[in-house]
């Protein structure tokens, strides 16, 4: 059974509407009702603005009928109005004070609770307060004007109407009267038993109200609950891209230099589980990348090791040649350092040869010279003396360094002159 505590005296909504606002919250304050022994709602004596005296009002309960005006949540002319009355509108007249009257309404009265001191029902389109003495407020506000009309015992349940900002709009418990000026209604003779079908009536529309705010809220649950899912995808995506951008840097840090067989295929790995997680067109182009990067590299230890056998079969057939020949051929073969190149300049350069485009390498397009087909170093020139690509197609002899240089895959002359021997 739902309980309510008594409705503020209206002596001291008088009083306390001048004084300090209180808390959104719940209990403690003076200007709030205490709870009463059976949680009924109790009805106040009302007070008389004018102080004059209204026809009388006798033989209570009587029907009575809205011709405008508000529904108040206190006996005091002066309160905030819970709502409007529709016209028309059927109630019972149970009590007066002055030109106040205490009515049953059948079309349901209605509070605001703040929302931090609610939780939601054990049934949809409900919802019940997590502790003791919350406000019901007439408006959904809290200052010196909207004094509350009842305060709550934890674990109420309520209907829910509506929601504004921080606020929830609730249907209050059936006891909990209201109040009307004597101005607003049309009052009968007759006992509310002869009005069944109007008050029915009046019944009918707030139970229709209360379908629609329960078909509401369950409409916001499952919103709410939709929200909820698509938050979850969307962190979910989130750390799969994480992952995504996490496999995949790691898998180009393993590319560094130049990987052997064991370490591309493990960075093969993490660009494949990346390609999975990730639906980002930048982590899918770095992971091309890295793809790309592994086929290169792949690519010219296969073409060295196949330069290494054609080296091989090479020196077996000139074997008998002079010892200086088969030295330096040892030298390619072997990839020795500085080997000394033959040339018919007496060992004036490095090497001699035409330059050419080499292949696309992590630092960049670079030459090479080679003679027959074949490729004998590659070329760059530190001191920027030359633009290599100035000799494209030409053969030249070349003076300078000869070195091993990381990332290439052969030896590297760092040029210091060319002499252009054929164009």
């Amino acid at each position: 059974m739902l309980q309510l505590l008594t409705v503020v005296p209206a002596a001291a909504a008088l009083l306390l509407a001048a004084a300090p606002a209180q808390t959104p919250g719940a209990g403690g304050s003076n200007n709030s009702p205490n709870v009463t022994g059976s949680g009924s709602v109790q009805s106040q004596p009302a007070v008389n603005p004018a102080g004059q005296t209204p026809p009388a009002v006798s033989g209570t309960p009587r029907f009575a009928t809205a011709v405008g005006g508000k529904l108040l949540g206190l006996p005091d002319a002066a309160a905030p109005a819970i709502r409007d009355l529709r016209p028309g509108e059927p109630m019972v007249v149970v009590g007066h004070q002055g030109s106040i009257l205490e009515v049953e309404v059948p079309g349901g009265i209605t509070a605001w609770i703040y929302a931090s001191y609610l939780r939601e029902g054990k049934t949809e389109g409900t919802m019940e307060t997590i502790e003791d003495g919350v406000n019901l407020r007439p408006q959904p506000r809290s200052d010196a004007k909207t004094i509350p009309i009842a305060r709550a015992k934890k674990g109420q349940s309520f209907v829910v109407l509506g929601r504004s900002q921080d606020w929830v709009q609730v249907v209050c418990p059936s006891d909990l009267h209201g109040y009307v000026l004597l101005t607003d209604v049309v009052v009968s003779n007759d006992p509310p038993s002869a009005h069944e079908a109007e008050l029915a009536a009046g019944r009918k529309w707030a139970e229709e109200a209360r379908l629609a705010a329960v078909d509401a809220e369950k409409r916001r649950r499952e919103e709410e609950r939709k929200r909820k899912e698509e938050e979850e995808k969307r962190r979910e995506a989130q750390r799969r891209e994480s992952e995504a951008r996490d496999s995949c840097a790691r898998a180009m840090e393993l590319l560094r230099g130049t990987p052997d067989a064991s370490t591309r295929t493990r960075a093969k790995e993490l660009l494949d589980a990346a390609a999975k997680l990730t639906t980002s067109e930048a982590v899918a182009a770095d992971v091309k990348r890295g793809l790309e990067r592994i086929e290169l590299v792949a690519f010219l230890e296969k073409e060295r090791e196949e330069e290494r056998v054609r080296e091989e079969k090479e020196r077996q057939a000139k074997i008998q040649e002079a010892e200086e020949r088969m030295h330096r051929v040892q030298t390619i073969l072997d990839g020795q350092k500085d080997p000394k190149p033959i040339d018919p300049f007496g060992a004036r350069f490095a090497g001699m040869g035409e330059v050419q485009r080499g292949l696309e390498l992590p630092r960049g397009r670079v030459y090479t010279l080679s003679k027959g087909g074949r490729v004998l170093f590659y070329l760059t020139c530190p001191s920027k003396r030359y633009d290599v690509s100035d000799f494209l197609g030409r053969e030249v002899g070349v003076v300078g360094s000869i070195k091993q240089i990381e990332g290439y895959p052969a030896r590297v002359i760092e040029v210091e002159r060319f002499e252009v021997l054929a164009n």
